[in-house]
C-alpha cells in the first residue's frame, strides 16, 4: 500500500466535500444550486503549513463560553495549546474541549477570515 503524501490526502477530503455539497440530502445547498455546482474554491495547498505540534495541556483549566457561527453559546474548557513557527514567527492557538462532548475544539482566523 503506497503512503499519501499530505497533499494528496487534503486534495481527497476536498474531492469528498464537493461531492457531499453536490450529491448528499444534508447539503446546504438548495436543488437549483447543486444543478449548477462545480465546486468549492480552493486556496492552493501550501506545504509548509504542514505541522507536527505537541498539544501542551493548561495546569489549570477554566471554562469560556464562546459564540458560535448561528448566535449561540457554547461552554468549553480551555483544555491546553499547541505552539509553532512558520516564516520566522512563534504562533500559539488555544484548544478548547466542550463540557458536554469528548472531541477538542482548535478556533482559529486568518486574513481570509474578514472582520
Amino acid at each position: 500500500m503506497v503512503k499519501k503524501t499530505h497533499k494528496e490526502k487534503i486534495e481527497r477530503i476536498r474531492e469528498r466535500n464537493d461531492i457531499l455539497f453536490k450529491k448528499s440530502p444534508n447539503s446546504p445547498l438548495s436543488h437549483e444550486q447543486k444543478l449548477d455546482f462545480k465546486g468549492l474554491s480552493y486556496f492552493p495547498i501550501d506545504e509548509k503549513y504542514e505541522l507536527i505540534v505537541e498539544m501542551k495541556k493548561f495546569e489549570h483549566q477554566s471554562d469560556i463560553t464562546i459564540p458560535t457561527t448561528t448566535g449561540d453559546k457554547r461552554t468549553y474548557i480551555r483544555f491546553g495549546f499547541i505552539e509553532f513557527e512558520i516564516d520566522g514567527q512563534v504562533n500559539t492557538l488555544t484548544i478548547f474541549k466542550p463540557i458536554e462532548d469528548d472531541y477538542l475544539f482548535l478556533p482559529f482566523k486568518d486574513k481570509t477570515t474578514g472582520n
